[in-house]
């Protein structure tokens, strides 16, 4: 007997995979694309509050001069980024739009 798998719940295993394949690469991209902006670099996991629907977040809290900078992606986001070459531009994009907004 055949039976069917619904397609998000292919979809949630699929990027499941992907993350704990990619996980330290990109770890290991963001700490190279923050790497010389911050003081202090923390990298969490965590899970929006009040958002229905979104998946765990990847955040960043960078720390200079005593102020403290955040920044969150979705994972779907990084893989994707990440699958196609672009991730470490993006994330140098998006520190320096906030650091812009700061200065």
């Amino acid at each position: 007997m055949l039976s069917l798998i619904p397609a998000s719940t292919v979809k949630n295993i699929k990027n499941s995979i992907m993350i704990e394949i990619d996980r330290e690469k990109i770890n290991e991209i963001i700490k190279l694309a923050f790497k010389d902006s911050f003081d202090e670099l923390d990298i969490y996991h965590t899970r929006p509050e009040n958002v229905k629907g979104t998946g765990p977040v990847l955040a960043i809290d960078g720390t200079k001069s005593g102020k403290t900078f955040s920044f969150k992606y979705t994972y779907e986001q990084l893989v994707n980024q990440y699958t196609d070459g672009t991730l470490n531009r993006e994330l140098q994009k998006s520190r320096d739009r906030v650091f812009k907004e700061t200065y």
